[in-house]
């Protein structure tokens, strides 16, 4: 994407192409949030529109990094606690 934005404009149109900055929304770090951000407003050229796409999914990387950051001392608790034979329902 960071590569060839240009052309996939090109090839996706303007209207489908507001769309790009959720090839980014898988990500999850605060860090990755202001990556793409800051690839996003380094772009002149973006269709109207995507600016709004790229709030939503800056936000839901966000998002992800505070859920992530919130279970994970649980989750590896669980992970790493033996595993115990399930109860038996009469």
């Amino acid at each position: 994407l960071t590569d060839h934005y240009s052309e996939l404009v090109e090839v996706l149109g303007p209207m489908s192409a507001t769309g790009l900055p959720w090839m980014a929304s898988g990500l999850c770090s605060v860090d990755d949030a202001a990556s793409v951000e800051s690839f996003f407003a380094g772009v002149s050229s973006a269709p109207a529109g995507t600016d709004r796409n790229l709030r939503l999914v800056a936000e839901e990387i966000r998002r992800c990094a505070r859920l992530r950051g919130a279970v994970a001392g649980d989750l590896a608790a669980a992970l790493a606690a033996p595993l115990q034979a399930p109860v038996a329902v009469p």
